[in-house]
C-alpha cells in the first residue's frame, strides 16, 4: 500500500470534521441542555442506515415532526422518556400527505432509545451520559449498551461516538485499544477501501478493522482520521470529482 496515498486520504479528515461541526453544532449545543434534544441528536445519526440518504432524510423529518407534536409542555414537565414512549402508538412514520414511509423497526428504534435513556440516570441525557463514558475510558462498555437499542449496530454507535468526540474535542482522550471501536464500516468506507486494495469485498468486519489498522500503523497515520477521510471521499465523491475538473479547466 502506498503510504503517501494513505496520508493524503487521512488529510480529508479535516474536511469531515469541519462538516460535522458546521452541520450539527447547534443541535449538539441543545442536546447538552435536555434529554429530548439529546435524543434527537442521536436519532439524527441513527436513522441513516441501510437505505438511500434521501429516503433516510424523509423518514427522519417525518419522525421528528411526529415526536415534536407529542413532546408537549406536559411531557416537558413530567420529564419522563418512558411515558413518552408509550404515547407513540403508530406502526410507521408518515410523510405530510399521510403516506407511510418508514419501516416498523424505525418506530421500534425510537421506542427502544427512549426506554434505554430512561434507565441510564436521572437526567435521561444520552449525550452527556456518553461523553462522561468516553472521558472515563469506557467506550467499549458504552458501545455495547448502544448496540442493545433496536436497529443500532456497530456502524451507528461508532458514528454517534465519533461525532461526540469531534464536538467535544476528545481525540486526545482515546486509547489505541479503543480506536478500532470508532471505525464505522458502511458502504462509503467499503467502496474506497476495496477500490484502493486495503481489503476485498469478501472480508469480514474483523478482517476489515485489522487491515485498516495495519495499513494506518505502517503509514504512521491515525486510523480514526483515515476512516473519516475515507468516508468523506466516498460520500462526497461526485463533488470532489467536479472540483477537480474545475481546477484542471481553470
Amino acid at each position: 500500500m502506498n503510504n503517501s496515498l494513505v496520508n493524503n486520504i487521512a488529510n480529508y479528515s479535516e474536511k469531515y470534521r469541519a462538516n460535522v461541526l458546521s452541520s450539527d453544532s447547534n443541535l449538539f449545543k441543545k442536546s447538552k441542555e435536555n434529554w429530548y434534544s439529546a435524543l434527537k441528536f442521536f436519532l439524527n445519526i441513527a436513522f441513516y442506515q441501510g437505505r438511500k440518504n434521501e429516503l433516510s432524510t424523509k423518514i427522519k423529518k417525518a419522525a421528528f415532526n411526529y415526536l415534536d407534536n407529542l413532546y408537549s409542555e406536559e411531557n416537558r414537565k413530567s420529564n419522563n422518556p418512558e411515558q413518552f414512549a408509550k404515547k407513540i402508538i403508530i406502526g410507521r412514520f408518515q410523510d405530510e400527505s399521510g403516506k407511510e414511509i418508514s419501516r416498523k423497526r424505525d418506530v421500534e428504534m425510537v421506542k427502544s432509545s427512549l426506554k434505554f435513556i430512561y434507565k441510564i440516570d436521572n437526567s435521561f441525557n444520552l449525550v452527556n451520559y456518553s461523553i462522561t463514558k468516553i472521558k472515563n475510558g469506557n467506550i467499549k462498555e458504552l458501545q455495547k449498551e448502544l448496540d442493545g437499542i433496536v436497529s443500532v449496530g456497530e456502524k451507528i454507535s461508532a458514528l454517534f461516538l465519533d461525532q461526540l468526540i469531534i464536538q467535544e474535542n476528545l481525540e486526545g482522550k482515546i486509547d489505541d485499544k479503543d480506536k478500532q471501536l470508532l471505525l464505522p464500516f458502511d458502504v462509503w468506507v467499503d467502496k474506497v477501501c476495496i477500490q484502493i486494495g486495503i481489503y476485498s469485498d469478501k472480508a469480514s468486519l474483523n478482517e476489515k478493522k485489522k487491515k485498516v489498522f495495519e495499513t494506518c500503523k505502517n503509514a504512521d497515520v491515525n486510523s480514526i482520521n483515515f476512516i473519516r477521510g475515507v468516508w468523506y471521499i466516498g460520500y462526497k465523491s461526485l463533488e470532489l470529482f467536479l472540483e477537480t475538473l474545475k481546477e484542471n479547466n481553470a
